[in-house]
């Protein structure tokens, strides 16, 4: 299936790396949910799909473990697939969260039944908490927010798409060109990025793949290669 690549409309500088000075890993993510306004404390981290919709009431979250990263990275892909057809153009938004170590460590839950979710068990995250009953989501100030909508919650987005075709199977690309957050969190003790995806304009509910499906959201990193050592004696 031919891959698409949108551009968003926010972008650094780029770094230019030789093909000979860098290397590239995939990452698939390694925990996934989406959480709703109006079902604030259900769960959906085992659905077969994550949701994005025209409405700020749904995020969808992918989070990526970078512990078996080991050399610096330079750049990033974030991607995503679409799961079903749609008549009707989405606009979207990818933001990173706020790193530190609590927003890092939500759990995905086993919550599967459909767009609606299920009741959230201890430790599970979800829309009005990072953990239901248990944990706040944190700020930019360190400071607890009250749901998933909340900015403080949110970075600068990597992208704000404009209304993209909406096909089952393709694969929507985000460019991630200054992935200096990226090398930050490889270093912190909790090595896991989660992004938030939410709709802007569009028509209904938009589905993309999940962990669970076949095509689970997709990192690829462009990592510096280590200069070779020249032998002693030379």
């Amino acid at each position: 299936m031919k891959k698409r690549f949108f551009i968003p409309v926010l972008l650094a500088s780029a770094v230019m790396c030789s093909a000979a000075e860098t290397g590239t890993m995939e990452l698939t993510a390694s925990k996934d949910t989406f959480g709703r306004s109006n079902k604030r404390n259900s769960n959906s981290g085992a659905a077969p799909f994550l949701l994005l919709a025209p409405m700020s009431g749904i995020r969808s979250l992918a989070a990526f473990d970078l512990s078996s990263v080991t050399n610096e990275i330079e750049a990033a892909e974030f991607s995503f697939c679409i799961q079903e057809d749609s008549s009707v153009p989405l606009s979207l938004t990818v933001a990173p969260m706020v790193y530190n170590p609590e927003n890092a460590g939500w759990m995905e839950g086993r919550g599967n039944l459909g767009v609606l979710g299920q009741n959230a068990m201890v430790g599970e995250a979800t829309f009005g908490w990072r953990s239901y009953r248990d944990d706040l989501w944190m700020g930019k100030d360190g400071r607890t927010v009250q749901d998933l909508m909340d900015k403080n919650l949110w970075e600068a987005p990597l992208a704000k798409l404009k209304p993209q075709e909406w096909t089952a199977g393709e694969w929507v690309a985000v460019p991630i060109e200054d992935a200096a957050f990226l090398e930050a969190i490889r270093k912190e003790d909790v090595k896991t990025v989660t992004f938030g995806l939410w709709g802007t304009s569009g028509n209904g509910i938009y589905k993309i793949g999940s962990r669970e499906s076949a095509s689970p959201a997709r990192l690829v990193l462009t990592v510096k290669r280590p200069e070779a050592t020249a032998p002693i004696g030379r």
